[in-house]
């Protein structure tokens, strides 16, 4: 009887040690598991924080062209007034020419 309780205490433990090591290995396999999802977040946070700088370098050319816009709509709108100011005094010189003709021709 007492071979028999020494038997199956023995056999007891070796299902315990045999239950501790596949909780073991179940926890060594959760332990990387969550290893590479905390490697692959690190790379996340890299890859946005890479992509937070280049929409800051992106906002800062905006702005730039912006500003070149805005300047070259102002030259433009300048150069629109001088050449609106050219026609009309070259049309007053061109009808006073006309004028001038007209009355040298009347006077012929």
């Amino acid at each position: 009887r007492a071979a028999l309780s020494a038997e199956a205490q023995a056999s007891l433990a070796k299902d315990t040690l045999s239950w501790a090591e596949r909780r073991a290995a179940v926890a060594d396999a959760a332990s990387g598991h969550k290893n590479a999802e905390l490697a692959q977040l690190s790379e996340c946070a890299q890859l946005i924080q890479q992509q937070a700088r280049h929409l800051q370098q992106w906002r800062h050319q905006l702005v730039d062209a912006q500003r070149d816009a805005s300047t070259f709509k102002e030259k433009l709108e300048r150069a629109h007034q001088d050449f609106c100011r050219a026609k009309a005094a070259h049309d007053e010189e061109a009808s006073q020419l006309r004028r001038e003709v007209k009355n040298v021709k009347s006077s012929a």
